[in-house]
């Protein structure tokens, strides 16, 4: 029996933040299964206002059909409204689910050569999608908990919509224990896989070289990688950049509308250096710069359910995570610089600095390779043939 896997990505394939564990297990499938990897639509109507760049890319073929890997090809669909809608307005809906509908299925019946069908989606507001789209095996990948925002409140209506696509996915993947305990009431078939790292390339010497003017030539440096939103705590980063202003802090990662403010005000510490979005295969050479990395990240319910990314990323590149309290990176306490207040964060950045967390070096490379994309990717493809291949 043969599968054709169609993954609906949250983002842009080039940044993608489950990138490098989709191009890994697409490499792992076995013999004979195939992906079609679904970016992001076009909508039509909506990025005339809110994003026109895509639009642009749109009509010069930006968006045409590409191969990714003997496996996968990259696919991007055009709809007039957004999934923003769908769950709001059955009408709209309905227009785009037949304009997304027909896309998929065109492709499916050039290129597929009666595989059975599989779907992953990402988000509770793919339910109806998911629920209409002909597809053998729907598979949820849940790594984040929607339903609830940075500061902990709940939205009934997310929450009811995430509850329903939990119970008629075959398979729930979930990054965090948190997420895990409350899929596993509602579906037998959860499964607990945190992020992982691309361990290959982070670890390994960079073929490039990275070159920062440093506001104090010479200092220490602090950094942090990952997207520059409101689950940031910036009052604890306006209290550690003030208190350190011997030391480099370098930001890497877009900065989303709902942190321009904050982090406009972090940019203005003569301490402070904020670079845009860095290609993979260069970012080992700025991470290898860093004498820590921050995670520093609000201590509200929402961050029980959150196992960042950049953790195991820092760990790779050899260097300790300083982070705030967050639940599933309690068991990592004694080796890197876990911090239950502001005081605490402050310190063990003073220890990061002096080569405390040296010793945890080897650690961290065990930890980081036995984390990698690679793995997680067999893992799961493991738990995928275990479940349903074997059905």
């Amino acid at each position: 029996m043969k599968f054709l896997h169609i993954i609906l990505l949250s983002d842009l394939w080039e940044k993608y933040h489950r990138k490098e564990f989709t191009k890994e297990f697409v490499k792992q499938l076995p013999d004979g299964d195939a992906a079609l990897i679904v970016q992001l639509p076009v909508s039509l109507l909506v990025y005339l206002f809110t994003n026109f760049k895509r639009l642009v890319n749109l009509v010069r073929g930006k968006y045409k059909i590409r191969e990714l890997d003997k496996n996968a090809i990259l696919f991007t669909p055009v709809i007039l409204f957004h999934y923003l809608f769908w769950e709001k307005f059955s009408l709209l809906f309905y227009i785009d689910f037949f304009l997304m509908n027909y896309q998929l299925k065109k492709i499916i019946k050039k290129r597929n050569k009666n595989r059975k069908l599989v779907l992953w989606v990402y988000f509770p507001y793919l339910k109806s999608f998911a629920a209409k789209f002909r597809k053998d095996i729907l598979i949820y990948d849940q790594y984040d908990i929607y339903q609830m925002d940075v500061n902990g409140k709940i939205n009934n209506k997310i929450k009811s919509l995430n509850s329903e696509l939990i119970r008629k996915s075959d398979i729930v993947f979930n990054t965090s224990k948190y997420l895990y305990d409350i899929s596993i009431e509602l579906n037998r078939n959860s499964f607990y896989i945190t992020n992982g790292n691309n361990f290959n390339l982070l670890y390994s010497s960079s073929k490039h070289k990275a070159t920062l003017n440093l506001p104090v030539p010479g200092a220490k440096i602090i950094g942090y990688l990952g997207g520059i939103r409101d689950w940031i705590d910036f009052d604890l980063l306006e209290f550690i950049i003030s208190q350190k202003n011997e030391v480099n802090f370098i930001f890497i990662g877009k900065i989303y509308p709902s942190a321009f403010k904050e982090m406009e005000k972090i940019r203005t510490h003569k301490n402070v250096i904020w670079m845009d979005y860095v290609q993979p295969e260069i970012l080992p050479a700025y991470l290898s710069l860093f004498d820590a990395g921050l995670i520093p990240f609000k201590s509200t319910e929402f961050f029980k359910s959150v196992f960042p990314n950049k953790f195991y990323e820092y760990l790779a590149s050899g260097i300790p995570a300083i982070t705030t309290n967050l639940l599933e990176l309690k068991k990592y306490d004694g080796i890197i610089g876990y911090s239950n207040n502001e005081n605490e964060f402050l310190e063990n950045c003073d220890r990061a600095i002096n080569g405390y967390f040296n010793k945890y070096k080897n650690e961290y490379e065990k930890l980081s390779k036995e984390n990698s994309w690679s793995v997680k990717a067999e893992e799961i493809l493991n738990i995928i043939i275990n479940t349903i291949y074997k059905k």
